[in-house]
């Protein structure tokens, strides 16, 4: 009795912290310690928070981490390693929520911002086509591909079939750059370059590669790194 009225005592003391401050002044094991009570109500999780940084390196590690890694670290059971790996989908989510009513993306500022919430917590290299029609209404929002950090490629056929499907004059590509920065890469440049002629020669406008890293996101078109084609001048497309 006399220990779980001390894990009682430390829980409840815990819980007052954070009704006062949220996680202000909390380390990064005592935010995971909390997180685990809603899975192991009855057990002090502080040793298996600590054993969790430990093995990870740290607390964003931690979410990071698939199921399957979770539970190799002892005491970690199914319950928490799907509670741990649920954190940044339901986070992803809510980021995603906040953009939902954006009907029209008539600005480099606006697409940054829709675009942003789409890496949110993602680990791996992704690529978005965004579409809309004239009025630069959104019309759709399809992930492209998936892989592992710099190996996914962009089907130029994909973005056709996609953009007439949606009936698109105009599209936006989105991309991450995993632990990386967001800016452009002469790769991407490229690809973004090669990918606006074959959209044209379709009637279709590439008018924007947003780049995203870090919870931030870069425009080609506002940093005038967006490539032109003869005769072809987008710069006026979007309020930059």
């Amino acid at each position: 009795m006399g220990e779980k009225s001390i894990h009682h005592s430390h829980r409840q003391r815990m819980y007052e912290r954070i009704r006062r401050n949220g996680f202000e002044g909390f380390s990064e094991h005592e935010v995971l310690e909390y997180l685990l009570y809603f899975a192991l109500p009855r057990i002090d999780t502080n040793p298996l928070a600590h054993a969790l940084i430990d093995h990870f390196g740290g607390y964003t590690q931690v979410l990071e981490a698939s199921e399957e890694e979770l539970r190799a670290v002892p005491g970690v059971g199914p319950a928490s390693a799907r509670l741990i790996h649920s954190i940044l989908m339901f986070s992803r989510y809510y980021q995603l929520c906040k953009v939902s009513d954006f009907k029209q993306l008539d600005s480099c500022e606006k697409l940054v911002e829709y675009c942003v919430p789409l890496f949110h917590g993602i680990t791996n290299e992704r690529v978005y086509l965004i579409m809309m029609d004239d009025r630069l209404k959104l019309l759709g929002t399809v992930l492209l591909g998936e892989g592992a950090v710099n190996t996914v490629d962009v089907p130029p056929r994909k973005l056709v079939d996609l953009a007439l499907r949606y009936g698109a004059t105009n599209v936006v590509l989105a991309h991450n750059h995993p632990g990386g920065f967001a800016l452009p890469s002469q790769s991407d440049i490229r690809t973004t370059q090669n990918l606006k002629f074959t959209l044209k020669t379709m009637g279709i406008d590439l008018v924007d590669h947003i780049i995203v890293a870090q919870e931030e996101g870069t425009s080609m078109l506002s940093s005038s790194r967006m490539p032109e084609m003869p005769g072809i001048n987008l710069g006026s497309t979007l309020h930059e």
